[in-house]
């Protein structure tokens, strides 16, 4: 029964190319030509086509102790160049897939169940054999191949060429030739005689004029059938043993074509059997290798109810070891249009319906979305059930029955029918992100990344341009949904950063970072996702680091980790890799990261300055010969500091001198340390610093006072450099008076100052009772050698007077808008003073 229906196919094949030539049609041709062309346009994609087809044959089955094989098997001894397998336990081969698989384009397979559905995805195998073989049950579970088995051989032509030749040629037609045992060419004698006249007249011109035409004629449309009882070959005896209903020989045509076939079985990986349901077992053999997939699927647990777990086994050997390894994919699916959904039904009967085929009878349709858990992210590809070679602009996993070219290589995304499904697919990730995976653990966190990140592609943008569609239609903001996982909970991109990029990590590494940030971080388990996570923020127009004052609030801590720990820190290897992460220190500004002479951290801001420690050479300003000035007074600590030794600014040249360091340069340039100098010290320290004035000799800040007045005045005279500027600025500090604190150029030298006429000063505004008097009586500077001045108060007495302090009476200026008076000096009137003296005079005193 099988073979008759294999002859029947060929010599109605031989019969119809006859009778075109008769004719004039030339049918034939255009087969051929289309032959060649899916040769060339499925080139490299001869695998996937048998494993499409092998998983088109398999059975429906939820039953996990059903066989559901799909075995590929290089051999490489079968002579003359090895030949390549591929077996499954599926429906035996029918008469419609008989036919279909022998004639070009015209499948019988519906695009809503299978994978392939064009009926020429087999002529791919023509890459790496010209002569392929088909052994078929008639039923499964029959003890043998006794269905369907036929091949395709090039040669047969010339032997049917041979054939017709014998027969045109001879004037009896009734000499019909035989070929398998049965008359394939029989005519009647007009027809004979026809086509011999044609025959005839055509070859004077070219005697090869009828094997001209035969080229013509494609090999692959003349199924041959195989005698299973005469074939022996140890593969297929095997395959037959051991229960497969279905097995495909591809003897390689040379050499050449092994090696294809071997490159192609390298590519299979897991993610090839992600989305093919119905097997449980894909095998794949060489001499030296052999692997295999087993695939097991099985409902998620109930928060995530409508998804899948699927689960792939990869189990190897080869000489030296063997080897398993386990993948774990989360499978999504939707399914859309159908009777209970007529108005997607519709969009997809409109989508299809200039569709080939049987294209235009689909009205439903079914989507998946798989993500692999827990490992690198995927290439994730676009699959029509098996992988394409369109990526799906995302690390998850497509599949949709999507109307690609002839070789499923492209996927044009303006056809209606492919939009829609990306768009369904959309939808469905966007559900997944928000409904099922959001709000839970790290693996959840891994695949919302997987399904949202665009890749940096036209595919990408593709991608993202379906999400974004989505969520503008749901009136939601992608930027403020808790949809990232940080070590502080779940929450939005918005509010959540990727750590900063440091390479750099002897001192501050990634473990410090993360500890001491002051703000949400991305858990550590999506590192492997960092390009992702920074291409949604890039789609967001969002900046995927915290805020500079974020990360300037993350600095500090970790300041204050490191120098609270019992370690030895290396501070100037903290500053170099300060100097990576801030190019602009000034976020910096204010926050305790400045490690002093003092062992203490300090900042730097409008009320503290750091200043660099003074140099033992260089200018007169920064020489401090005789006294220690980084030594810096108790009160005065929270408004000034030095630079700790251990943070190196300068470093010895090789002929002499010395080089600043790239950590000088950094901390001044931004500045946050300030080169030392007397007089910068006193203005943006310690005329800030001082309180206002008149201050109680013992207020709350009389040390302070004391303090700033004590510093500056050791500064003053540690330095060589002129001082007339510092000491000005001293004028503005308060010294210690009998009636208080007072600007230093508001006073008097009073009583115990060596060399002043403080004493007599004293004794006279005490005994006069006028208010100006006893106001410069609280201006008298305390005595040199009060505990206020501690041991400086004598050495200091040239300062002060430079500064302002007075010794006698001291003047008080008046201004013009002060007193309107008017004096006349005349050498024949002498002198006439004013009538009405100042203001602050009595008329009693003034006259």
């Amino acid at each position: 029964m099988f073979r008759k229906e294999i002859v029947k196919k060929t010599f109605g094949e031989i019969r119809s190319f006859l009778d075109e030539i008769v004719n004039g049609t030339s049918r034939y041709r255009s087969l051929h030509n289309l032959t060649e062309q899916v040769e060339h346009q499925y080139h490299g994609r001869f695998l996937i086509e048998l494993i499409q087809n092998a998983h088109d044959a398999l059975f429906e089955t939820e039953d996990a102790n059903t066989p559901q094989r799909i075995e590929i098997v290089l051999e490489k001894d079968e002579h003359p160049h090895g030949a390549l397998y591929i077996a499954n336990d599926g429906k035996p081969f029918t008469s419609s897939n008989f036919k279909a698989l022998s004639t070009l384009g015209q499948s019988n397979k519906d695009p809503q169940q299978s994978i392939g559905n064009k009926g020429i995805g087999f002529r791919s195998v023509l890459e790496i054999t010209k002569a392929p073989e088909i052994y078929s049950r008639s039923k499964r579970g029959r003890s043998s191949f006794d269905g369907y088995c036929f091949a395709f051989q090039p040669d047969m032509i010339q032997k049917f060429e041979d054939e017709i030749r014998r027969v045109i040629e001879s004037d009896n037609n009734m000499e019909s030739s035989r070929i398998f045992g049965e008359k394939f060419l029989e005519w009647d004698d007009k027809r004979h005689k026809d086509f011999r006249a044609l025959y005839r007249e055509r070859s004077k011109s070219n005697k090869e004029w009828l094997g001209d035409e035969l080229k013509f004629l494609s090999p692959y449309a003349l199924p041959i059938p195989l005698d299973t009882q005469k074939t022996k070959l140890r593969r297929v005896m095997d395959f037959e043993q051991r229960g497969f209903s279905t097995v495909i020989r591809l003897p390689f045509y040379n050499n050449h074509a092994e090696d294809i076939c071997t490159e192609k079985l390298d590519e299979i990986n897991e993610s090839t059997a992600i989305f093919l349901h119905r097997v449980n077992v894909l095998q794949l053999s060489t001499k030296n290798h052999n692997k295999c997939y087993k695939r097991e699927q099985k409902p998620l647990n109930d928060d995530r109810r409508e998804g899948f777990e699927v689960q792939i086994t990869v189990e190897g050997s080869d000489v030296q070891e063997r080897q398993s390894c386990c993948s774990l994919y989360w499978l999504w699916k939707r399914t859309v249009g159908g009777e209970r959904r007529p108005i997607e039904r519709d969009k997809i009967q409109s989508a299809v319906a200039d569709l080939p085929g049987k294209w235009p009878e689909v009205d439903e349709a079914s989507v998946e979305i798989a993500v692999q858990v827990g490992n690198e992210p995927d290439d994730g590809l676009i699959n029509i059930y098996l992988p394409t070679q369109v990526p799906s602009g995302c690390a998850a996993h497509f599949s949709a029955p999507f109307y690609g070219d002839m070789s499923r290589t492209n996927i044009d995304f303006e056809n209606p029918l492919n939009s829609f499904l990306l768009r369904t697919i959309a939808e469905k990730g966007v559900d997944i992100i928000l409904g099922n995976l959001s709000g839970r653990g790290e693996a959840e966190a891994a695949a919302i990344i997987d399904i949202l990140a665009p890749i940096d592609s036209s595919a990408g943008q593709r991608w993202w341009n379906a999400l974004e569609e989505v969520f503008s239609n749901r009136d939601i903001e992608i930027e403020n949904q808790d949809i990232a996982l940080s070590d502080e909970g779940w929450h939005s991109f918005a509010c959540t950063s990727l750590l900063p990029n440091h390479e750099s990590n002897t001192v501050i590494n990634a473990s410090l970072l993360r500890s001491e940030a002051t703000y949400p971080v991305f858990v550590p388990t999506l590192q492997e996702r960092e390009n992702g996570i920074k291409r949604i923020f890039e789609k967001i127009k969002v900046d995927h680091e915290a805020s500079s004052e974020d990360k300037a609030a993350t600095l500090e801590a970790i300041a204050k980790r490191l120098h609270e720990s019992q370690q030895s820190v290396d501070w100037n290897g903290f500053w170099k890799e300060v100097k990576c992460l801030f190019e602009d220190a000034e976020p910096l500004i204010g926050k305790k990261v400045l490690l002093g002479t003092d062992n203490m951290l300090h900042s730097s801001d409008d009320q503290c300055s750091v200043f660099f420690r003074p140099s033992r050479s260089g200018s007169d300003d920064e020489v401090s010969e005789h006294v220690e000035i980084t030594d810096i007074p108790e009160k005065l600590r929270p408004f000034i500091a030095f630079l700790n030794e251990n943070i190196q600014t300068h470093t010895p040249r090789a002929k002499g001198g010395v080089y600043t360091t790239a950590v000088q340069q950094y901390l001044q340039s931004t500045g946050l340390v300030h080169t030392y100098g007397v007089e910068r010290i006193f203005s943006s320290v310690l005329v800030k610093a001082t309180p206002k004035s008149p201050h109680n000799i013992d207020g709350h800040e009389s040390e302070l006072c004391r303090d700033i007045l004590k510093w500056g005045l050791r500064l003053i005279q540690a330095s060589k450099h002129s001082m007339d500027e510092p000491i000005r600025l001293l004028g503005k500090l308060l010294a210690p008076c009998i009636g208080g604190w007072y600007p230093i150029n508001k006073t008097s030298f009073g009583a115990g100052w060596p060399g002043k006429s403080g004493d007599k000063l004293e004794v006279y505004l005490r005994r006069t009772s006028t208010p100006e008097c006893s106001i410069a009586l609280k201006c008298l500077l305390l005595p040199s050698n009060h505990p206020l001045w501690g041991e400086m108060g004598s050495s200091s007495a040239p300062i002060l007077e430079k500064a302002g302090a007075f010794n006698g009476i001291r003047l008080l200026p008046l201004k013009s808008n002060d007193w309107e008076a008017k004096f006349i000096v005349a050498g024949w009137k002498g002198v006439k003073l004013p009538e009405k003296g100042p203001k602050s005079y009595s008329s009693d005193v003034w006259s």
